[in-house]
């Protein structure tokens, strides 16, 4: 049963032209998640904190951050950075304020991305039609692809 939904799914039981159209709604969807993938992977930003912010964290922690100009530790939003300010730091404030750049991260960039993928799957339901047609876009997205059916679902 689940070898004969995925064959549906890729759309194998569609008539020719269908199938070609399908074809190249999938291809546009793999070159948007893998855009959106590169934005993630080569994203810069950093969240700066004072030395008092990142209370908690060990000293060699620390002395392997950037500095900005003021003094403030660098943290980048990438998860050896962020995992251990997250478990480590003692301020709350601090957790929150990190999560919240974690969680908007790239959203200039990616979140009309995230848009037209979420188009791009309802279009790609309904060529499927019954069972599929009838689903929201985001229930068609295979499991850990995304966790809001929205980019502003994601902002605090």
């Amino acid at each position: 049963e689940t070898y004969l939904r995925m064959f549906e799914r890729s759309g194998s039981g569609l008539p020719d032209t269908k199938r070609q159209e399908f074809g190249a709604l999938m291809k546009r969807q793999a070159e948007i998640m893998s855009r959106f993938e590169m934005n993630l992977n080569q994203d810069t930003t950093t969240v700066a904190f004072t030395t008092e912010e990142l209370g908690g964290l060990p000293a060699s922690f620390l002395d392997g951050l950037k500095k900005d100009s003021q003094g403030r530790y660098l943290v980048e939003l990438k998860a050896p950075q962020v995992q251990p300010v997250m478990k480590l730091a003692d301020s709350e404030e601090t957790r929150f304020r990190l999560q919240k750049a974690l969680h908007s991260k790239c959203m200039q960039t990616n979140g009309p991305l995230m848009e037209e993928l979420l188009a791009l799957r309802h279009t790609t339901a309904l060529a499927l039609g019954p069972p599929y047609a009838h689903l929201p876009a985001p229930l068609l997205l295979d499991v850990g692809q995304m966790s809001a059916p929205v980019p502003a679902a994601v902002l605090f």
